[in-house]
């Protein structure tokens, strides 16, 4: 039944491993204390995200990134993240 099943179930991880499913407990984060770089680069990776949700809101704008990622292989939104990194937000 769970034959190349791959995902999570609440607490529970399933992977294949060498052909076979692997079943794992999910791991603790709660008491994990991130440093102040890991904090800043999820705040700018967050920015990205909302930076995306605008452009892809925005018709004007969507249709001039999608002409753009059509070169490329990445999904709109995975393309904006992208140009975000490199150019800032437009």
């Amino acid at each position: 039944m769970l034959d190349n099943f791959r995902g999570r179930i609440g607490d529970l991880i399933f992977r294949q491993f060498r052909g076979k499913t692997v079943v794992s407990q999910a791991p603790d984060y709660s008491r994990r204390r991130r440093s102040a770089r890991q904090k800043a680069s999820s705040r700018q990776f967050a920015a990205a995200v909302r930076h995306a949700g605008k452009v892809l809101a925005d018709p004007v704008q969507r249709a001039a990134y999608a002409r753009r990622a059509a070169r490329s292989q990445l999904t709109l939104r995975g393309f904006i993240i992208r140009d975000f990194f490199k150019n800032g937000p437009t």
